[in-house]
């Protein structure tokens, strides 16, 4: 939208304002629903800010449309010559890493000095309660190890109810991060300042995510292109088999009857849960298979920003639910992801595309992101 652009400031590591970054050669961002999004500057090799973004700890701050849609620091330097026309490539990570470098302990606090060996008085940590409180409840338990500088926003008691959330040194983002997805909330760390009480760091949120009830349509002129696709299930009844042997063994099933009479099939699998803990449900087990092996659908725009919606915060954000009609009906899903261009500093975003629900038309990301499960699901053993 005219007179709307990205405004990036250049921070020092310990959130200190340096300079406005007012040129530059492209910026993308990619930005996830309770995903680690990414930054891409690519500045000229003789940029007058060059020295400060290239330096260890150097942080980027982008504000957009009245608010803050990035913050997190330098983590790659990438340049590319001769020096008459080089190029210099800055990738940061988001603060939302925070949870990707954070262990959940069963306890809050460590039983002896650093270096000795100790027993713990308990084997988890266990919560419940709404969704906010229970990430507000297990950060708040584990900051006693982590920079003075991360703060928390009052907790609202907003989201679904989880029932005993256990942890024992898991890593936050592996284990919690998807229980907060599946409850609708969206889970941010940003930087803050406020320079009236010299306090600067990191402010972590947890709020529910937003429907945006507008359809979106290529007939309105708010599409440019889309894809879209849809998947039948991979399971439709599951049977859990539990505790015990032989005659003694446990077993409960569950079934998707929607799915069966929309799809016109029934596909059933057997799901092995004699490892899980003595006082867990059969039937929550047969309830997350059978989310898993669903029917899944997704689709991917291309946005073309109007009054009536439009990229930014209090606008379309990720995990906004949204609604787009491309001929088959309207598709309702999340938004995961936003990737967003800008190739001239002063005529703001170039390109602005979501990506919603399953879709995947990346190869590489969707190896990396089942990689990155089978690692969680290892470090996740690694616990008993």
């Amino acid at each position: 939208m005219a007179g709307l652009v990205p405004q990036i400031t250049l921070f020092t590591p310990d959130y200190r304002r340096v300079a406005p970054i007012n040129f530059f050669e492209s910026l993308k961002l990619s930005l996830k629903w309770n995903g680690l999004s990414t930054l891409e500057l690519m500045v000229s090799g003789d940029h007058s800010r060059l020295d400060g973004l290239t330096k260890p700890g150097a942080r980027l701050v982008v504000d957009y449309g009245g608010g803050q849609i990035f913050s997190g620091p330098v983590r790659k330097v990438h340049g590319v010559g001769p020096w008459q026309s080089s190029k210099v490539t800055i990738t940061c990570e988001d603060d939302i890493r925070l949870l990707w470098r954070m262990l959940m302990w069963p306890i809050n606090y460590r039983p002896s000095f650093v270096g000795s060996e100790w027993r713990a008085d308990r084997d988890y940590a266990h919560y419940s309660g709404p969704a906010e409180s229970v990430a507000k409840k297990v950060l708040r338990d584990n900051a006693w190890r982590f920079p003075p500088e991360v703060f928390l926003t009052d907790d609202e008691s907003r989201g679904r109810f989880i029932k005993d959330f256990q942890a024992r040194f898991h890593v936050f983002a592996d284990k919690l991060l998807p229980i907060l997805s599946w409850a609708r909330m969206t889970v941010t760390v940003k930087q803050f300042e406020n320079v009236k009480l010299d306090r600067r760091g990191l402010l972590f949120d947890c709020v529910p995510a937003v429907t945006r009830t507008h359809v979106l349509t290529a007939e309105s002129g708010s599409i440019v292109s889309w894809e879209y696709v849809r998947d039948a299930p991979k399971a439709t009844s599951v049977v859990v088999g539990g505790r015990g042997e032989g005659k003694d063994r446990l077993f409960c099933e569950d079934v998707d009857s929607l799915s069966e009479g929309e799809w016109f099939d029934r596909v059933e699998v057997f799901k092995d849960a004699r490892n899980a803990d003595e006082d867990a449900f059969l039937a929550d087990e047969a309830e997350r298979v059978l989310a898993e092996s669903g029917a899944t659908s997704g689709f991917k725009i291309e946005l073309a920003e109007s009054k009536v919606l439009r990229f930014g915060p209090g606008n379309l954000m990720p995990g906004d639910l949204i609604y787009v009609d491309v001929g088959s009906g309207p598709i309702a899903e999340i938004v995961r992801q936003i990737d967003v261009e800008c190739d001239s500093p002063g005529d703001g975003w170039t390109k602005v595309t979501p990506i919603a629900g399953d879709y995947e038309d990346n190869p590489s990301a969707l190896l990396a992101r089942r990689v990155a499960g089978l690692a969680a699901g290892v470090r996740d053993l690694q616990k008993f």
